[in-house]
């Protein structure tokens, strides 16, 4: 009714995740002046256009039995973490990007970091003492980024 359910698809689908569409009740049976057609053609689109599955349960304790189902038959755990909105287009940008990912680095350090070594494999192989010396990071701030760069077997 709001115009909110295929903003969400496209949410969904970029989430990482299996989405799934769970209905509560009848969707046909509302106090909406929508009419049965609109509602087979909304959710017939998200079936079908978007390859969202839609499940349907008869009420709250069908729900939630639906979801402990699902939840038991995708134990696995997902640790995707989405990167939305901004993406940059040059090199010199996705490269100032990819070092904001860097624990402790801002747009700021970033650019001292790529002025001071020039590459990002120069400075995913600088020692702790070599990214010391860049402008804006101390010896704390590096043991940290040094730390996360590296293996803790190394």
């Amino acid at each position: 009714m709001q115009g909110r359910l295929f903003k969400q698809c496209i949410l969904l689908q970029k989430s990482g995740y299996a989405p799934t569409l769970l209905i509560e009740g009848n969707p046909y049976n509302t106090a909406h002046d929508v009419t049965r057609e609109a509602v087979r053609g909304a959710l017939l689109s998200v079936s079908l256009s978007w390859q969202i599955p839609v499940n349907y349960s008869a009420n709250k304790s069908d729900t939630a039995e639906i979801i402990m189902m699902m939840a038991r038959q995708n134990p696995k755990e997902h640790y995707i973490v989405p990167r939305y909105g901004y993406k940059p287009k040059t090199l010199r940008k996705q490269q100032l990007y990819f070092l904001q990912g860097l624990p402790l680095i801002g747009p700021k350090l970033a650019s001292e970091m790529m002025n001071h070594f020039v590459s990002l494999e120069r400075i995913l192989n600088a020692s702790e003492n070599e990214l010391a010396q860049v402008p804006g990071i101390g010896k704390e701030k590096a043991s940290k980024i040094w730390r996360f760069i590296r293996p803790a077997s190394q």
